[in-house]
This record gives structure tokens, C-alpha cells and sequence, in this order.
């Protein structure tokens, strides 16, 4: 978990690269709303969750513990490999956030946090 130094803000971008294990299950990216200096994972503004074993990756949000599945697509085309990078774009549409795996794009959560 890293913690940003400031709320984010329209046209910010974070890449999130990484190395998964020989055979992954499981790969969840949060981006976690702050409560007190300390995640809230009740509220959750955006969440990529990849099951290898179904074949799936879902695009969720949390609030106030109630989960939101807002897309779900295949990954096994997306993850040839075991690293990964995910970019995340905070747009003015909505507000909300584009998330890209690589130059492909996984879909749009809106910000409602």
C-alpha cells in the first residue's frame, strides 16, 4: 500500500507496475479513501480485481461497505506475462477514473467518494 501526500485531483495519473508470482489467483489495485490517516476499506474509489481462476477482472467501487461491480472482462488476453502496470487517469468526466492495463483500456469508475 502506498499513501498519496495529497487528495488526488482532475488529470492526475498513477502507473502501478508490478511482478506477480509464476501462477497468480488473485491481483486487487485499491484506491483507498482516507479516514482519520487511515485506509477506509469500507470506501473504496476504485478497485481492479483480477481472478486468474475464473478468468476474470472486475472494476468495483466500495461505499460505505456496499460493493459495486461496475465492469468485468476476461484477462487471460491482457496478462501474457507476470508483470503488470496499471494506470489510472482522474478525468472530468463525471469525475471519475479511466483505469488502462498497458494501452489497453479496462473501463471507467465514477468518483462518488
Amino acid at each position: 500500500m502506498f499513501l498519496l501526500p495529497r487528495k488526488l485531483q482532475y488529470e492526475d495519473n498513477i502507473l502501478i507496475s508490478g511482478q506477480m508470482t509464476s501462477q497468480p489467483q488473485l491481483l486487487t489495485v485499491n484506491l483507498v479513501t482516507d479516514s482519520n490517516g487511515m485506509p477506509d476499506y469500507q470506501n473504496i474509489a476504485c478497485q481492479v480485481e483480477v481472478r486468474f481462476n475464473e478468468d476474470k477482472t472486475y472494476l468495483k467501487t466500495i461505499i460505505n461497505g456496499n460493493v459495486e461491480t461496475i465492469n468485468s472482462d476476461s484477462p487471460s488476453e491482457l496478462f501474457g506475462d507476470s508483470s503488470f502496470d496499471f494506470e489510472f487517469k482522474i478525468t472530468y468526466r463525471g469525475p471519475a477514473v479511466e483505469i488502462y492495463k498497458g494501452d489497453s483500456y479496462l473501463g471507467q469508475v465514477d468518483l462518488k467518494h
